[in-house]
This record gives structure tokens, sequence and C-alpha cells, in this order.
């Protein structure tokens, strides 16, 4: 893809015009002629949110549809195409193009922007250029999606220029790296939902079970012996996805952007036996004072080089974030 971009823009819940919690998120990716939106949305909803690409105006929100979710799983995904010059067949190209609105229950919508703007999700009187502001659910109406495989896609406008569609061959080696980062921001904003019955369910669970949940993954999982130290035990190479393996208030891993940052740079993470029945996620990475700093900001608060070394600059080893049973 020519020009290729990539951007991620999380989704915040609007109630009443009021900026709420994380649930979700838009990822975009374009180049000189396509733009590509793949959207993923974790909340209570029971009908599927319509998609509008959208323009901040002084006057109000300025929308253009795009199509609509499908269910997936517990959330809602989908994916839109559309020439970048173009947008949803509009006359406005990207660079016009503020954010994204998914439209919700009454007084409540979905809104992410990529721009230092506030969003107001009210439509102007007048919408500009001819387009005119639609009822969320005539809008939604205009098109459904069909459900049942891995990443539901939403049905385009009925436009000549917009299409939603499987990925074109040329781009497959990039969606498959994008793979593991759908896992882990759907992990980010949805695991992190859970009901708080679920979440002692699971947690009672896991009290009761023997071996705990840091035996069951070092049993299971690869082992590696990357350090030449006696302080640090057993330890296992684990997956961006297996994170989903720990106590539920360590969930939100999946999205912290140090440990992110790492994986992709090395393409693994680790979990470690740090003490008697003490645990850790390790992050691979070397080491700086600004990595340090950024380390400690997303709780990474251990740097563990592989072997003792006299000076821990530039040295190859791993960032560690303590995991306890309770959580």
């Amino acid at each position: 893809m020519s020009g290729y971009q990539r951007m991620v823009s999380y989704l915040y819940r609007y109630d009443k015009g009021i900026k709420g919690k994380n649930t979700g998120y838009a990822r975009i990716e374009r180049n000189d002629r396509r733009c590509r939106v793949t959207i993923r949305l974790q909340d209570t909803v029971s009908v599927s949110p319509s998609v509008f690409f959208f323009i901040q105006n002084e006057g109000g929100m300025q929308r253009i549809p795009a199509g609509k979710l499908a269910r997936n799983g517990s959330g809602f995904a989908g994916r839109v195409e559309t020439p970048v010059d173009r947008m949803a067949g509009s006359e406005y190209a990207f660079d016009r193009i503020d954010g994204i609105y998914l439209s919700g229950p009454e007084n409540v919508f979905y809104a992410t922007t990529w721009k230092d703007i506030t969003v107001s999700g009210a439509a102007p009187e007048k919408e500009a250029d001819g387009w005119k502001a639609e009822d969320d659910r005539d809008a939604g109406n205009r098109s459904d999606a069909g459900s049942g495989s891995e990443e539901s896609r939403p049905q385009a406008v009925n436009t000549a220029s917009t299409e939603i569609r499987q990925e074109s061959e040329r781009a497959e080696p990039v969606q498959r790296r994008q793979d593991a980062l759908d896992d882990a921001l759907q992990a980010a904003t949805g695991l992190e939902e859970a009901s708080s019955a679920e979440a002692s369910s699971v947690e009672a669970c896991s009290r009761r079970e023997r071996p705990d949940f840091g035996e069951r993954m070092l049993s299971v999982f690869p082992k590696m012996y990357p350090f030449e130290i006696d302080e640090m035990g057993e330890c296992v190479r684990i997956d961006l996805k297996d994170i989903g393996n720990l106590p539920v208030a360590y969930w939100s891993l999946a999205g912290n952007p140090f440990l992110l940052r790492g994986y992709y740079c090395y393409r693994h993470l680790i979990f470690a036996c740090i003490g008697r029945q003490e645990y850790a996620v390790g992050v691979p990475g070397i080491y700086s004072e600004e990595n340090s700093k950024w380390a400690k900001e997303c709780r990474m608060l251990r740097f563990q080089p592989l072997s003792r070394v006299k000076d821990r600059h530039g040295a190859f080893g791993y960032w560690l974030i303590a995991v306890h049973a309770q959580g």
C-alpha cells in the first residue's frame, strides 16, 4: 500500500453528551487511494450500532453514513473500506473527517476523534453541502450486516464509490500483523468490562483449583531459559493473547502501550516465577533512561538483565510487572 499509514483511535461512550468510559477502538489504515477502518465496540447494546464518519462544526456534528456494525461475540465489529478522497461516497476527503460516530440507545452515542476537538453529538439544524442529518435508526435500517464470520463486517451504504469487503491480497501481510493487535485491544476494552458477577466467579474458580494459575501457566507454555542468574525461577514464553490466562485484574495489560511496543519489536513476552508463588510478566527490551521512564509510567517497575552486568545501559533483558493470584 503506497504511502501506507496506520493509527488506532479509542472509542468512548457519551451519555447525554458527557464523555465516559472507553468502549472500544477504531483502527484506521490508509494509503494514497483507499481508507480501511476496522471497528470494535464492547458495550451493552441491544441493537447493532450504525456507523458514521463525522465533521464537527460550530453548529453541530455533520454525519456521513457508512454502514452498520454486526454482532461479534459479546460486542460488535465491522470494517469499512472507502476511497480516501470521497469518504463513504461523500464529497469529503479523509483529511476533512474529524472522527467516527456510532449510534447508541436513547441519549447515548459512541465516538472517537483523532483531532484536538471537543465532540458534540448534536446534529446541525441544516446540513452543509447537501448532506442531511439522519435519524440513527433510519440510517441503521439502510443496511444490515451478516454474522458468523471471524470478524463481521458492516454492509455498505448504497453508493458506487464505497464498498465493505474482504481485504485485497496485497494488504494481507499488513492484516496478519494486525491480528494480534485486534486481540490485544479487544481484551483491553472487552475483558475489563466483564460483569462483576462474572469476574467474581472466575476468581472464585481460580481459588478452588489446584495448582494455581501460575503453576498451570508454567506447565502449559513453552519453556525458556533466558536468565543466567539464580534469582529468576522457571520461565515460559507467552503470546499477547495468553494474557487472558492471568487473573482478571491483569487483563488490561493487553492494552499497555509499553508492553505492546516490546511485543511487536520482539514478538514474545515471558511469564516467570520470581519467588515463592510470586510471578511476573516480562516485556523484552533494551535498557535506557528513556525506556526506564516510560516503563515506570506503564507499571513496569523492574528491569532484569539476562545476566549480571556492571552497567545496565544498552543491556538486553525484560521489564517485569508482578502478578498476584488475588490481583
